[in-house]
């Protein structure tokens, strides 16, 4: 349904050649859209959690050559306008990354997907200790500490627990 209603737009406001022009500047167009949908969730993402903590640096480091790379031959190099702004559009969402990885620092004290959390709190060492002892032994939960004497919590899982959940 985008692409027809583009290409229905494209046709009654935009001149073309012909309808081989017509429908490479449909389909291209509509490729530089959906080129921007695609980059808008990681924003929505980061924006609802309020962290940047599954960013990483060299994610952010492989986006900002890119985009410096893009914007090099969008201004050297002869090319359409609707390419120039679609590398325009990339600098728009790498700004908003480098101001989401300002505002929204990384927070230690967050359970990550693994349920391991770098910085436990008192209450999350607490929870754990409560866990050990009044567990059975199929769990073990241990808290130990790395090389950066930060505590981390890890919880294993016993042969019951893994046959219960499959």
């Amino acid at each position: 349904p985008l692409v027809a209603g583009y290409g229905l737009y494209s046709l009654v406001h935009q001149k073309h050649k012909g309808w081989y022009s017509w429908i490479l500047n449909t389909l291209v167009g509509f490729i530089y859209m959906f080129g921007f949908v695609m980059m808008t969730p990681q924003l929505f993402i980061n924006y609802k959690l309020q962290s940047v903590a599954h960013l990483n640096w060299r994610t952010m480091t492989y986006k900002s050559i890119n985009t410096f790379i893009d914007d090099l031959f969008a201004f050297v190099i002869k090319m359409p306008i609707m390419h120039r702004l679609a590398c325009l559009r990339d600098d728009v969402i790498f700004l908003v990354f480098c101001y989401q990885r300002y505002k929204y620092r990384t927070d230690y004290t967050r359970v990550n997907e693994f349920g391991q959390c770098a910085q436990p709190t008192d209450e999350m060492l607490k929870e754990v200790q409560k866990e050990q002892n009044k567990g059975d032994g199929a769990n073990e939960t241990a808290v130990t500490e790395n090389a950066d004497n930060v505590s981390v919590v890890r919880k294993r899982r016993g042969a019951r627990d893994k046959i219960a959940m499959s």
